[in-house]
């Protein structure tokens, strides 16, 4: 009898732990980055010349899979494009693409799934974007996603500085 209460309680523990730390993953993630919608500028009433955002999208269901999506692509954006961030000149947006205020990304960029969108934004107004497909390919080796996300940022403001 004690014997299963002590095994019953280590479980207990063990789930609050891994709840806790999902939690809290989730949650760093998240700070120091702008979750604002699309028609947002990096400051009110400021438009930035030229602009990359990166978007992760998602739906209101959300599995393992789709967690590590943000999470690389976060650690992606905060580990490359710290400085760029800081000014503005890069911003990183996760967005629900579910909600109703949020539909209208799914016709614009064609989303079926969650998805790694990159805009190229200049005076304020959109002039490309690209959604990164691989992401699903390499969710499984962490080094070739942050780098492919990486990359095709980087290309963006390439093409701008150009």
């Amino acid at each position: 009898m004690t014997r299963h209460r002590t095994r019953s309680a280590r479980f207990l523990l063990q789930l609050l732990c891994l709840t806790l730390l999902f939690l809290g993953v989730g949650t760093g993630v998240r700070s120091g980055w702008s979750a604002a919608p699309a028609d947002s500028s990096a400051a009110p009433g400021v438009v930035v010349p030229q602009r990359l955002i990166v978007y992760y999208f998602h739906t209101s269901q959300r599995c393992v899979s789709c967690r590590k999506l943000e999470a690389f692509t976060a650690e992606a954006m905060q580990t490359r494009f710290a400085t760029e961030l800081a000014a503005g000149r890069v911003d990183f947006r996760i967005v629900n693409y579910e909600r109703e205020e949020n539909a209208h990304f799914a016709k614009e960029y064609k989303l079926y799934t969650k998805s790694v969108v990159v805009v190229d934004e200049r005076n304020g107004a959109e002039v490309a974007w690209k959604n990164l497909p691989k992401v699903w390919q390499l969710l499984h080796d962490k080094g070739k996603f942050i780098e492919y996300v990486a990359g095709e940022a980087r290309a963006v403001l390439m093409e701008q500085s150009s």
